[in-house]
């Protein structure tokens, strides 16, 4: 289960950055979005790290679907590292919770995502209706488990028995019946963000 470690208004300082733009020339300054220079550039270390991850593909933007290790020693699951600019376009900004990227380590792959492969098709499918989605897993027992979420598919909370690796095929806008009280289905799972400039 995912922690909340961090407060929905955590904001980022960008000193750093700031002082980086005031060196460049004022041509150069004026390509540069000024509120994606609050985001640092991501460190050699983790983009070495991220180059091993695949991430999901939506119609705006690259997902990387993360477990990190903070500063700290403590590892959080469901993170997603994505870009600053795409980040900037999410709807509902406000209500996304920030991970900032000084406080992270190291990060790999979640052991909890869903399969890129299946997480795509889901995506290239289309929200089922105005910001959710419908979908069916099929996992390698055969079995079937109806999920709906929010704008998100990658981190799910999955009923007991039931495991996001063991997943095999996806059945997009399948099962947005409601589900009879007591049967299993799949929901969103928290997540947290950690948006980065590219070095």
């Amino acid at each position: 289960m995912n922690e909340r470690l961090f407060g929905r208004r955590e904001l980022l300082r960008g000193a750093s950055a700031v002082l980086m733009a005031a060196s460049l020339p004022a041509v150069a300054r004026a390509a540069l979005d000024p509120a994606e220079q609050k985001f640092p550039q991501i460190t050699r270390t983790l983009a070495a790290e991220l180059k091993s991850i695949q991430p999901s593909i939506t119609k705006h933007m690259k997902l990387y679907p993360c477990l990190a290790t903070l500063t700290d020693g403590r590892q959080i699951d469901g993170v997603y590292m994505v870009d600053a600019g795409s980040f900037l376009k999410i709807d509902a900004l406000g209500d996304r919770t920030v991970l900032p990227l000084a406080r992270v380590a190291h990060i790999e792959d979640s052991p909890t995502r869903l399969p890129a492969k299946i997480a795509d098709q889901v995506y290239g499918a289309g929200e089922f209706a105005m910001g959710y989605y419908v979908f069916t897993l099929v996992f390698d027992d055969g079995s079937r488990l109806p999920c709906r979420t929010g704008d998100l598919v990658d981190f799910l909370d999955l009923p007991s028995g039931y495991a996001a690796h063991k997943v095999v095929r996806v059945l997009p806008h399948v099962g947005g019946k409601i589900v009879a009280p007591g049967k299993p289905q799949g929901h969103s799972a928290s997540a947290v963000w950690c948006p980065f400039r590219d070095a």
